[in-house]
């Protein structure tokens, strides 16, 4: 069904080229779903012609390309050196790596988040030495080659202008939305063996499992709930395995590891309360995700997180432990009528929302007033 939205409407049929390296996988969360949206999105309207621009190098895995694409024009290019001229789209939207700087057309990129570069995060390992060498030949590339920018919060585009040289006013914040709708308030939560309080995003040095482990058992919530950890091991899992095995928690703490979207939607439904204390977000769609699911909610005071939550969750320094064992006993006692708010509150990030912002941005580089 065409959309008939009039910000999507710009005088002749704009065709739009995004680069697709992060779509070969078989789970589609973060950047994949970010060009899902986007794709699908400008897709439905009469003004856009979306085109996926994919790495030759990945053809003889276009078999884990998602259903989305097949109806979506694609062509196949060699770095640097498209097979398929860009020269044939008005737009090249760029949404994670690589940026190409390719001539005769108007380059818009996505920047998510450098936390890596965070001043609060010196010391801390939170990427490899490879990761960020990469991530600031990208961010470099992006700021003398882009014609626009979309930053995904306020935070990111302030983190981003202290560090590169770029036109201010080229920089348009255009927020996400949660991946999940949410599930009805009135189905009945599922009955488990103890209350928990759920933590997602994997276990990592950057999402601050460890001190979150070390904050929830030294908790009053400890006696009556579990903490969950969903996802996958990242950089500095070791660390809080190491601790996790030397302290025997019992049946305080489980670990699910990957959940698929059904079963981490379910976790979110069933759980008592959302823990999410990380070190850095350049956005934070899980902290809109538990607003969807009425679960008063704990955040960490660095990066983005307190913007996209709006006032509507509790705040703990990710450093202190103190502090997040606080914060996880202050979700002890809610308000339904502050968990009714945040809720709304939720309501206003809608991926309807982001795609009329990034087509202002789209129509703006194109028809300037």
């Amino acid at each position: 069904m065409r959309s008939d939205n009039s910000e999507l409407r710009p005088k002749h049929i704009i065709r739009i080229g995004f680069e697709g390296s992060t779509l070969f996988s078989k789970g589609y969360t973060g950047v994949p779903f970010y060009i899902k949206k986007l794709v699908e999105g400008f897709d439905a309207s009469d003004s856009y012609n979306p085109n996926l621009f994919l790495p030759l190098k990945r053809r003889f895995k276009q078999r884990y390309l998602a259903p989305f694409t097949r109806n979506i024009s694609k062509s196949w290019y060699l770095k640097g050196a498209p097979l398929w001229n860009f020269k044939k789209v008005k737009i090249m939207h760029f949404t994670h790596a690589p940026f190409i700087n390719a001539k005769g057309v108007k380059k818009v990129a996505t920047i998510h988040d450098l936390a890596f570069m965070a001043d609060e995060l010196k010391g801390v390992r939170i990427a490899t030495p490879y990761f960020v060498r990469k991530r600031i030949h990208l961010l470099s590339q992006i700021s003398q080659h882009a014609d626009a920018i979309i930053s995904v919060s306020q935070k990111t585009k302030e983190d981003f202008l202290k560090h590169f040289d770029y036109p201010q006013e080229k920089i348009h914040v255009v927020h996400l939305a949660p991946i999940f709708n949410s599930k009805s308030i009135t189905e009945t939560k599922k009955a488990s063996e103890r209350p928990y309080f759920l933590s997602v995003g994997g276990i990592s040095t950057r999402k601050n499992s460890l001190n979150i482990l070390k904050g929830f058992l030294a908790s009053k919530a400890s006696k009556t709930h579990m903490l969950v950890f969903a996802g996958k091991n990242g950089l500095g899992s070791d660390l809080f395995h190491s601790f996790f095995n030397g302290n025997d928690p019992g049946n305080k703490v489980k670990i699910v590891g990957y959940v698929s979207n059904e079963e981490l939607q379910s976790l979110y439904h069933d759980a008592s309360g959302f823990v999410f204390p990380t070190l850095y977000e350049g956005f934070g769609i899980p902290i809109l995700e538990a607003m969807n699911h009425k679960q008063p909610i704990l955040i960490g005071s660095l990066g983005a997180s307190a913007e996209v939550a709006g006032g509507h969750a509790h705040i703990a320094h990710p450093f202190d432990i103190n502090a997040i064992t606080a914060g996880i006993d202050a979700l002890l006692d809610y308000d339904t009528q502050k968990l009714d708010a945040a809720f709304a509150y939720a309501q206003m990030f809608s991926w309807e929302k982001t795609i009329n912002q990034t087509g202002k941005v789209y129509n703006d580089l194109i028809q300037p007033n």
